[in-house]
């Protein structure tokens, strides 16, 4: 009858833990969204929704953050810290994103 509790808790304490990772479409030169709101730590998948490579940039801290993303693929990019974080198409700097982690 111990042993169960133990298991639970163990079962909570893996799942409190765990990230989150928040899903942004790119298709015909936008974003899903324009903001989005996550928390520090959780992360942010790319997903390349056209026919086309799509090249974006941020800047976390002092390090300059450039994805990639052949047609039908994703990139990901963690947020460790508080703070707004403009997202930018390299070829179409209009199009633009606003991470807001807090």
């Amino acid at each position: 009858m111990h042993r169960i509790p133990v298991l639970v808790l163990l079962c909570h304490a893996g799942v409190a833990f765990a990230a989150t990772t928040h899903v942004v479409s790119q298709k015909a030169r936008t974003f899903s969204a324009a903001e989005i709101v996550v928390k520090a730590g959780e992360k942010v998948l790319f997903k390349n929704d056209d026919d086309v490579v799509h090249s974006l940039y941020t800047v976390i801290g002092t390090t300059n953050v450039n994805v990639v993303e052949p047609p039908g693929e994703s990139g990901e990019i963690a947020f460790p810290t508080a703070g707004d974080y403009p997202i930018k198409w390299a070829i179409h700097p209009q199009m633009s994103l606003t991470v807001k982690v807090q």
